[in-house]
């Protein structure tokens, strides 16, 4: 299998499973994977809640880095659910694009998805725990009574140098 691509300026890249191509500036390794799905329904409500979280990561230096994602698959049970997403390291919200809101207006739209993404860089060493919290009005995430449709996830991949 080949990967071609044309990059921003005009160089032709090319990759495939005999020839790997390295990455280039990248100086961290592969350290851990942290990981926690949902396992049973929730519902947002109007006070502020943690949806899932990821406890003592094992920080050495300041030159760790933490690579999160969280998607989830919220459902709308009636007219006009909300509900905001929110990353908190060491239950600090982080700013820079570390929100995600999900608002149905009506129920022929019932499902949406939501995701952040975050590079962290720069914890100091140490214990830290990575949280995502949310609040809404009613907004739902059915991983028990509907699996194959609707999910919460939140991934971490810690790279040490």
């Amino acid at each position: 299998m080949s990967i071609r691509g044309r990059g921003s300026r005009g160089r032709t890249y090319f990759a495939d499973d005999t020839y790997p191509l390295p990455v280039r500036g990248g100086t961290n390794n592969l350290f851990a994977t942290y990981q926690d799905n949902l396992t049973s329904d929730a519902q947002a409500s109007n006070i502020t809640t943690t949806l899932l979280q990821v406890n003592a990561i094992p920080i050495a230096s300041t030159n760790d880095v933490l690579e999160i994602t969280f998607t989830a698959c919220c459902e709308n049970p009636g007219n006009g659910p909300s509900a905001t997403f929110t990353l908190n390291v060491d239950g600090v919200p982080q700013a820079g694009g570390c929100q995600a809101s999900m608002i149905i207006l009506n129920t022929e739209v019932p499902k949406q998805n939501v995701s952040i993404t975050r590079r962290i860089t720069g914890l100091s060493p140490g214990a830290h725990n990575i949280t995502i919290s949310w609040v809404g009005l009613g907004a739902v995430i059915f991983v028990v009574s509907e699996p194959d449709r609707q999910h919460a996830t939140l991934l971490i991949k810690q790279l040490r140098s």
